[in-house]
């Protein structure tokens, strides 16, 4: 079991920001050829995240596996794309 969660753009009027939380089972990762939009699949319901500038959308939505471990963000930077970046992993012998 993976636990998503979404971000909403801050809001200047609101006191806290604004996030959901999704369970899911697995997920796929995807962003457009221009970088504006990314886009979340989470499965098995499915449910579709979407993280752009765009007030509509989220602002930045992390993975988590159900220990904790961070497995992925998508989120968008100040140049006006949007990101994804996982954690290296250390192979030992």
């Amino acid at each position: 079991m993976m636990i998503a969660i979404a971000d909403y753009h801050d809001d200047p009027s609101e006191l806290v920001g604004r996030r959901d939380r999704f369970y899911c089972n697995t997920f796929t990762q995807n962003i457009t050829s221009d970088s504006v939009l990314g886009v979340l699949v989470l499965q098995p319901l499915p449910r579709t995240l979407k993280i752009s500038h765009s007030r509509e959308h989220y602002e930045r939505v992390r993975i988590f596996a159900d220990s904790g471990f961070l497995l992925g963000t998508m989120v968008c930077v100040p140049e006006g794309l949007v990101e994804w970046s996982a954690p290296t992993h250390l192979s030992q012998p």
